[in-house]
């Protein structure tokens, strides 16, 4: 039972770390790629500053015309949306973008388990698991010897019970037989 639980949260546990490790490698390449352009713009940087900001000058412009564009236009394309689509084709679509989901999930996964193997088989990871197999090992064993032993007490114990109320059922028995004899004895007399 417990392998089943392990196996139901094995999935998603990859898929955080390879979603992580994913991550990792992204930034890790942003950073080269900023370290590199930040060599190269300290060569020229005044020359570059000046272009970008004629570029951000003219994107901006031209971004706040797209957007006022597409802000006139978003409640017909809404419109003509729910026209133009069934509900049987807008599920077709959603079905289309799960199955995207699905596989990036599945890869983020398998790229999870890859980074987990990798990790796993570092000579620090091996010997702490070693370290700690032999100390469960090495627990398992000292409760088995304990619980041996209490047993073995345990039955000790009873054993000592046993013979003391056999030898007070012992002495009982005479006692009663003696006081039975003198019962007899009295009555005769």
């Amino acid at each position: 039972m417990t392998e089943h639980k392990v196996d139901d949260i094995r999935t998603p546990l990859f898929a955080a770390l390879g979603a992580g490790d994913f991550a990792f490698e992204a930034v890790t390449e942003v950073i080269e790629k900023l370290r590199a352009a930040a060599t190269e713009a300290s060569t020229d940087l005044q020359g570059k500053v000046t272009e970008a900001q004629a570029k951000v000058s003219e994107v901006r412009g031209t971004a706040e015309a797209k957007l006022t564009e597409a802000k006139d236009a978003l409640p017909k394309d809404v419109d003509e949306l729910r026209t133009k689509f069934s509900p049987e084709e807008l599920r077709k679509v959603a079905a289309a973008y799960i199955q995207v989901a699905t596989e990036i999930y599945e890869s983020l996964a398998e790229r999870g388990e890859s980074t987990f193997e990798r990790i796993k088989a570092q000579p620090v990871v091996e010997d702490a698991t070693e370290q700690a197999t032999k100390a469960y090992n090495s627990a398992v064993e000292l409760t088995e010897s304990s619980l041996g032993q209490v047993a073995t007490a345990t039955r000790q114990v009873g054993e000592r019970a046993a013979k003391l109320v056999g030898r007070t059922a012992d002495e009982a028995a005479d006692t009663v037989e003696a006081a039975a004899a003198k019962v007899d004895e009295a009555s005769a007399e």
